[in-house]
């Protein structure tokens, strides 16, 4: 089976480009993107087939996402493939001319899509880019999606609601194919709270450090990078309990799991939370917010603590998560992250996959 993947760009560490990673090699497929910064990424996709414009798109915002869009629309490879994967907002277009093809979804843009986001609250030109696409770009956007895409799997539960309700179509599900379990391991804690994440504003990094600033007597540290890491590292007033440790290889991260109390996730709306599930892996639970994916993942007093994520709830749920209350939620961390493993999931995709191509 020849498969092709479509990725919007590729230009940040993160679970979907782990998503991808995974996806290629199990099918040694092709990848086509709008943008590649190798620097800016996964190491490991470099050892990929990715397959970019001839003529670059520019990297300015608004610009890039429109040209974007114009590529993945335009792009026919003449039936090369026997099935083509969409994982991303613009790639539903390459379905025009790529058939059969499956859209691997995650919720909608909150940016471009969401009524929680008010546009006027935008700077310019943001907000004029993002009142365009609302009133021009969502009508096609849905017509390609339920035209062009054969079927329409979502990464959680709560995806899946978020996109049966937007685009008027039934979907599957099948959780993200990223943690082989078995790679983890648990060790006693070293007394520290562990925070991985890309340092954006949506992942709520900012009240974490708010509450460590006043627990003066509990250690942080962070894992990750992003545009928010000055101002993340300014808030935290040189705090000597508060550790940035930026991006890290895999062997760092796992013992920085294997080895902590608890890890903290609080992001708005998580599509799904590869975080969680890492860290349940470890034997460690999670101090999460009730919202989301995470709902699906952290099972509350059993792997973790589901809060609504205010100073004061995070405060109490870390001052509860003792060392002895982590200690005693590590078997069923590491049981119930055995649900998520990638084994599992990508057999699941795998069978939907060669749905498509028989029909």
């Amino acid at each position: 089976m020849k498969v092709a993947i479509f990725h919007d760009y590729i230009e940040t560490i993160g679970g979907g480009e782990r998503v991808l990673m995974e996806l290629a090699k199990k099918y040694n497929a092709d990848i086509y993107t709008s943008y590649f910064n190798k620097n800016a990424t996964h190491e490991n996709l470099s050892k990929l087939n990715i397959i970019t414009p001839k003529i670059p798109i520019p990297r300015i915002q608004n610009l890039k996402q429109w040209m974007a869009k114009r590529w993945f629309e335009r792009l026919n490879l003449m039936d090369k493939y026997d099935v083509h994967i969409c994982y991303g907002l613009h790639t539903v277009y390459a379905g025009m001319h790529n058939r059969p093809s499956v859209f691997y979804a995650n919720t909608v843009s909150k940016a471009l899509f969401s009524k929680d986001i008010d546009v006027n609250e935008l700077p310019q030109p943001r907000k004029f880019f993002v009142k365009q696409y609302r009133q021009h770009e969502i009508p096609k956007h849905i017509i390609a999606v339920k035209n062009y895409m054969n079927k329409t799997i979502c990464i959680s539960d709560f995806a899946k609601k978020v996109v049966e309700t937007f685009y008027g179509i039934k979907s599957d599900v099948i959780y993200p194919m990223t943690i082989n379990t078995t790679k983890y391991h648990n060790k006693p804690s070293e007394g520290y709270y562990l925070c991985v994440s890309r340092l954006t504003k949506p992942k709520r990094i900012d009240k974490i450090i708010e509450v460590f600033n006043k627990l003066h007597n509990k250690k942080l540290i962070i894992v990750g990078t992003g545009p928010e890491k000055e101002r993340l590292i300014k808030l935290a007033q040189n705090n000597k309990n508060i550790e940035f440790s930026g991006i890290i290889n895999e062997k760092t991260l796992l013992d920085l799991y294997s080895k902590c109390i608890s890890t903290i996730y609080i992001p708005i709306l998580e599509d799904f939370g590869i975080v969680p599930v890492e860290s349940m892996a470890s034997g460690k639970p999670c101090i999460g917010a009730n919202e989301g994916g995470l709902k699906e993942t952290i099972t509350h007093e059993k792997t973790g603590f589901l809060i609504d994520p205010t100073i004061e709830n995070l405060t109490k749920a870390i001052n509860q998560m003792t060392p002895e209350k982590a200690e005693s939620m590590k078997n069923d961390c590491i049981e119930i992250a055995k649900h998520f493993d990638k084994k599992i999931q990508m057999e699941k995709f795998d069978k939907k996959l060669k749905e498509v191509v028989i029909l």
